[in-house]
């Protein structure tokens, strides 16, 4: 939250048409929630980064040869650095997100957990099922807490019983592709059960790993409320039905 308010002071002055965190696990909704105002695309890791991070002379050069890309353009031009410095010898992604589509994808991915939250009793099993079996991203770390986002849309399409839900599932499924991300690498190490389509989100599997993640995941209980707190979780339906599937659990 303060990243995303310093950066919203500068505009109109000053503003950017890409940010990128050459950091770990930042392609999530919840960072593209809060840069929406600030860019045109960001450029993040759903997975950890190696410590060598981003490769610069190689996108720079791209840049250089091209100096009025666009934002998009760059945007690949970051991914495909990245892609070609580490292939597959890690467990490494980047992906690069249109922050424009990101307003709409949250509205409509807020109306699909507001009615799994009012139908919750029937739908836990189904939202238990998609999620059992995704890997966590940081695992190397002993983290628990982002997985893929398309893949659980992916999975719990699949498998909820209620046909109005499904469709919002895979309605959504499908705007990850064709409307959030424009490209997206994930090595060979970080896909099947990783998903690695391009854009996580925060979904520790039992309140056990929730509990294990504080005060790391201060920001993510909407029943706090201060200057520190993340946006997403404030105004979206997620975070809620979130706390209210892990203590049905």
């Amino acid at each position: 939250r303060d990243i995303q308010e310093a950066l919203l002071r500068l505009r109109p002055a000053v503003a950017l048409s890409v940010i990128g965190f050459d950091a770990c696990l930042m392609s999530m909704i919840e960072t593209a929630y809060a840069m929406r105002g600030v860019a045109e695309t960001m450029v993040g890791s759903e997975e950890l980064e190696p410590g060598a991070g981003w490769p610069y002379k190689e996108w720079l050069q791209m840049l250089a040869k091209n100096p009025r890309a666009s934002s998009r353009d760059i945007s690949k031009m970051l991914v495909d650095a990245y892609r070609t410095r580490y292939g597959d010898v890690y467990r490494t992604t980047q992906s690069a997100i249109v922050l424009s589509a990101v307003s709409d994808f949250a509205k409509r991915f807020s109306i699909l957990s507001g009615h799994i939250q009012n139908q919750l009793a029937t739908e836990l099993s189904s939202v238990r099922a998609a999620r059992a079996g995704i890997h966590t991203y940081g695992e190397e770390a002993r983290l628990h807490t982002s997985v893929d986002l398309g893949l659980f849309l992916e999975r719990y399409g699949s498998l909820t019983h209620d046909p109005k839900i499904a469709e919002q599932a895979r309605s959504l499924r499908a705007a990850v592709d064709k409307e959030l991300v424009i490209d997206n690498y994930a090595s060979n190490r970080v896909q099947g059960n990783y998903g690695s389509h391009g854009i996580a989100f925060y979904f520790p599997e039992t309140k056990q790993q929730f509990d294990s993640d504080s005060p790391n995941n201060r920001g993510y209980d909407p029943t706090i409320h201060d200057q520190h707190s993340v946006e997403f979780v404030e105004k979206e339906t997620w975070p809620k039905l979130l706390l209210q599937y892990l203590k049905s659990k």
